[in-house]
This record gives structure tokens, C-alpha cells and sequence, in this order.
């Protein structure tokens, strides 16, 4: 069973009444109010980071190989999206590109085949 676990001990410095340093224990109660707000923060903060983490994955797209000369196949790790582009770009195989800083001049989808 723990005890006290809405309260924090703080060191608190200061003088004695002879003006000598001394060091003693505080323990402040946490009100809700700043359990709350400190739950709130956490939970946005980790939302942010996985909306981001997310956004950054779905969007890039990952060279897989150079099929011919300015032919690249592209698959996209998040939504397993797979594309051959024709650019005029060099790609580099193993480098994650955005498909809108590629300049593309023919694209294709390939749909999902199963075996």
C-alpha cells in the first residue's frame, strides 16, 4: 500500500536563527487541479508526437529499385502503396521522397495482387 502518493517532498533552503544554512524537507500536497493539468499536457503531447510520427510516414514514399533509366518503383511503408514513376529526377534506391518534390511526368498505381 502506498501512502502519500499526492505528496511531493521538496528540499527547502534557508537560514537558521543564527544565520547558519540548513536544509529541511518540505511536503507540499498536489492539488487536483495540477494532477490534471499535468495529465492533459502528457496526453497532448504524446498525441502531437503520434499525429506527427504518422504524418511524416504516410507521405513519403521509399525507392525500391531503378526498373530502367528514369523508371523507379516506389512503395510507401504506411498504407503498403506501390507506384512506378517515370522522372526526370535522379532517386536514389533506399531514399524516402515526397511525391511532390519529385517531378514526375508518367506515374501507375499497382494494385494489391495476391498470391
Amino acid at each position: 500500500m502506498v501512502k502519500n502518493q499526492n505528496k511531493k517532498v521538496y528540499l527547502d533552503q534557508g537560514r537558521d536563527s543564527k544565520g547558519r544554512f540548513t536544509t529541511k524537507k518540505v511536503i507540499k500536497k498536489e492539488s487536483w487541479f495540477t494532477k490534471k493539468c499535468r495529465k492533459l499536457f502528457c496526453w497532448i503531447v504524446k498525441g502531437s508526437c503520434c499525429m506527427f510520427l504518422v504524418g511524416c510516414s504516410l507521405s513519403k514514399y521509399q525507392v525500391v529499385q531503378e526498373v530502367n533509366v528514369n523508371l523507379y518503383h516506389l512503395h510507401n511503408l504506411g498504407t503498403n502503396d506501390v507506384k512506378l514513376i517515370i522522372t526526370e529526377d535522379k532517386l536514389k534506391v533506399g531514399e524516402f521522397y515526397r511525391l511532390k518534390d519529385i517531378n514526375i511526368i508518367a506515374t501507375d498505381k499497382i494494385e494489391d495482387v495476391k498470391n
